[in-house]
């Protein structure tokens, strides 16, 4: 009888146990291009967010909603406030290696994912630079891939140790943009450097760019006259995580659940990007990263140390279980009752024991939810004057979205149109 009744009570009552946030209305419309209306919903959101996820998770998600609503400086407040709560974090670890690992606790302090704290410096970069700050621009892609080193160093290491291959360790996408905001400020040094951490990337990374390397992406020779207008779009949003549950019956007859987290990446409807400049077509964005896969390989690192930590403290519930059901039947075997009442009293006392330490094991589901799926980039040169750029979105079955932009071109002027289709 134990055996139907512990895992229908369990289904039952898991459903409201974990820490998921409804965050279906911001969803919603990030999915229909309506920023404006998403960042309301995520501001209503957030009580229930920081509730459930905690602070970080909450600047976190506000603060990209804010960069896609064009809201660039309290963007930069709130992502500068999830960096401050990373950090500090960190700083309760005696490494940002003990906290990758360690830390992945829903008691404990979220200290945020790998991706989540490089990519961080590139939206602020991002937000900057909207706002005509290019030097501003500059200090958060030093800072992102000063954090990069950080994760090359603990990665390589791990890599050593563990015979396990984790590939990322540096984002073309940060890189790309120190390229672009180098060339602007006139550091050539600079531009050089990040051009060559461009190519490095596609060179030996090619788990996470299995694509080619876009013309974009490259030191070009412009035309005499000709200025150019970089072009950035960011479709589909970053993966979920979920929680895993593995549950085996044991020899005792007591019930044993394992929880961890997984991402799970989601598909992207849009299949090409297409640009069409003054009503001339002009090509096609090409995809330069996914942060989807970036923020999949760096979470591979702590899995194994997740699940290990997972099963010690199953265990650990196993074994009081057993206890307690040893006990209570050893009782009620010395019981002078003859009505049974001390076995069913034992039977009820290993049911609450097997449904306490079930229902208690959940898996850390703690995540920013809005960062972008994958980044695509173009560049056009363009003459002096006005120019109209549409950049087209394609599905499947057709257009998904057009964006316009006008863009009038003055010679020395820095141009980077930035779009979103999160679908």
């Amino acid at each position: 009888m134990r055996r139907g009744v512990i895992p229908l009570l369990a289904t039952c009552l898991l459903a409201g146990c974990a820490s998921t946030v409804d965050i279906h209305k911001t969803e919603l419309g990030l999915y229909h291009g309506d920023y404006v209306h998403a960042l309301e919903q995520v501001q209503e959101e957030s009580v229930s967010i920081e509730k459930r996820q905690g602070p970080i998770v909450r600047a976190l998600d506000v603060g990209i909603v804010q960069h896609y609503a064009g809201d660039y400086q309290g963007s930069n407040v709130s992502l500068t406030e999830a960096e401050a709560g990373i950090e500090k974090a960190f700083t309760k670890s005696v490494s940002r290696s003990a906290a990758s690992f360690v830390v992945n606790d829903n008691t404990k302090e979220y200290p945020g994912e790998d991706f989540e704290d490089i990519y961080i410096n590139i939206f602020k970069a991002l937000n900057y630079a909207r706002l005509g700050e290019i030097a501003d621009s500059m200090v958060e892609i030093r800072r992102s891939s000063e954090k990069q080193q950080v994760l090359l160093d603990l990665y390589s290491s791990y890599n050593q140790e563990h015979d396990e291959k984790i590939a990322f360790t540096h984002s073309a996408l940060g890189e790309w943009l120190g390229m672009l905001f180098s060339q602007h400020l006139g550091n050539q040094n600079d531009v050089q450097y990040y051009a060559r951490r461009v190519a490095d990337a596609f060179d030996n990374e090619k788990d996470l760019y299995p694509f080619a390397m876009p013309q974009a992406a490259t030191l070009q020779s412009l035309e005499e006259g000709k200025t150019p207008v970089y072009l950035l779009a960011f479709t589909n949003i970053e993966p979920r995580k979920q929680e895993v549950r593995e549950s085996i019956w044991m020899p005792s007859g007591n019930w044993m659940t394992v929880a961890v987290s997984e991402l799970v990446a989601r598909k992207s409807e849009v299949k090409q990007i297409l640009v069409t400049v003054d009503g001339i077509p002009a090509g096609q964005m090409e995809i330069l990263e996914s942060l989807s896969r970036i923020a999949i390989n760096t979470y591979l690192l702590k899995k194994s140390g997740i699940y290990a930590k997972a099963v010690l403290r199953a265990t650990g519930k196993l074994v009081a279980t057993d206890v307690v059901d040893v006990a209570g039947h050893v009782a009620a075997a010395s019981s002078s009752d003859d009505t049974g009442g001390a076995w069913l009293l034992a039977d009820f006392a290993t049911l609450a024991a097997n449904l306490a330490g079930n229902l208690s094991e959940r898996a850390d589901v703690r995540m920013s939810h809005f960062f972008p799926g994958r980044a695509y980039i173009g560049s056009v040169d363009l003459s002096e004057g006005s120019h109209e750029i549409i950049l087209t979105y394609m599905g499947e079955n057709g257009v998904l979205k057009q964006e316009r932009f006008f863009a009038n071109v003055e010679p020395g002027r820095f141009y980077l149109m930035e779009s979103f289709c999160l679908r």
